[in-house]
């Protein structure tokens, strides 16, 4: 019986010292991070996004976390085959939701509704080289014009519908998965997130 007791306390201990480094990093959290992380497109063509953070802690006494906020950016290319129209746009995302520290892991929980999604810098060019004489090349100059005006608001509409659904779907299903980074380390002004593989985030000052 002294022996369970001892055990007893030991696991005690052990979940007591666990909440006080959960809470601890919760806590160093605390501010604005910024940071890239590398992806793989469909269609195999590399880009990287740019992440940002900003996280409020919450006094509470049931999690060890708070609030916080997620931003990306990125530049993407596609080409709409179609209509051999070669276009580049960046991508600028916002979301909303609670973290957790549990067990030194940082689990994101988001709020799908409060999702916002805008397509800027859009640009838009005929793909290749389809033109093989001067006149051709001359209506093709007034179709890229024309492209360039209604046209490119409702791509812009389009693209903007596209990434937003995805975004939505992959919110909700990270939601279901409990996206977690693991293995918080905080150390100066760098924070450290294992997750398949590492992500290293820096500590934004303004």
């Amino acid at each position: 019986m002294k022996l369970k007791g001892i055990s007893v306390a030991l696991i005690l201990g052990a979940v007591f010292l666990t909440g006080c480094q959960d809470n601890k990093l919760a806590r160093d959290l605390e501010g604005k991070w910024i940071g890239n992380l590398d992806f793989v497109a469909e269609d195999g063509t590399p880009y990287t996004q740019t992440l940002f953070y900003r996280f409020k802690y919450k006094e509470s006494n049931r999690t060890d976390g708070g609030i916080f906020s997620e931003y990306r950016s990125y530049s993407m290319e596609e080409t709409i085959e179609e209509d051999n129209l070669l276009i580049s746009y960046t991508v600028r995302s916002s979301i909303a939701g609670r973290y957790e520290v549990l067990f030194g892991d940082l689990i994101l929980r988001y709020d799908p509704n409060t999702l916002s999604v805008t397509i800027d810098d859009v640009d838009m060019s005929v793909a290749g080289d389809p033109f093989s004489t001067d006149e051709i090349r001359k209506s093709g100059n007034a179709s890229t014009e024309i492209h360039d005006t209604p046209f490119k608001e409702e791509i812009t509409k389009a693209i903007q519908k596209n990434v937003l659904e995805e975004f939505y779907q992959q919110y909700k299903q990270e939601n279901i998965n409990e996206t977690v980074y693991k293995c918080l380390t905080i150390t100066g002004d760098t924070t450290l997130i294992a997750s398949d593989g590492l992500i290293s985030l820096k500590r934004v000052n303004n």
